[in-house]
């Protein structure tokens, strides 16, 4: 984990501790976080050394280090980071008018393993039971 990427130590937060998601609101600044005390100084810091607007920050760590993502940083994105085999899913959403400087909402997410597979193996199993009746159909 490159924890110099504040997307990245926030999805750690998620993936290692007991809250399974987490906000961050970002415009110029950090605005709100849900976090232990000792990452919102680690975000702090980051921001500060960058010597850029939070959301210019987001957005760059976004486009560096997201290796699970869409493929560039928009309005409404998303991406994963995998932490020590816990998937961590963000989703990123501008909040404000485009008229005003940026302003991001940030939804972390841990990844329930065990669910997602049922879900996939549900959808795998009604994608061919439509394969089936189209087989069925067409050979009537």
């Amino acid at each position: 984990m490159n924890l110099s990427n504040i997307l990245e130590l926030m999805a750690s937060e998620v993936a290692h501790g007991p809250r399974t998601e987490a906000y961050l609101v970002v415009s110029d600044i950090i605005q709100f976080v849900t976090a232990s005390a000792e990452t919102k100084v680690q975000l702090e810091k980051l921001v500060t050394i960058a010597g850029c607007p939070a959301s210019e920050v987001i957005a760059r760590d976004f486009q560096r280090g997201c290796p699970i993502s869409d493929p560039c940083f928009h309005d409404d994105c998303w991406g994963a980071f995998v932490c020590d085999g816990v998937v961590v899913e963000l989703r990123v959403r501008r909040i404000n008018t485009v008229d005003e400087a940026p302003v991001y909402r940030v939804l972390f997410s841990r990844i329930d393993a065990g669910k997602l597979l049922i879900d996939t193996q549900d959808r795998v199993k009604a994608l061919e039971n439509q394969v089936h009746q189209l087989v069925s159909q067409q050979a009537n």
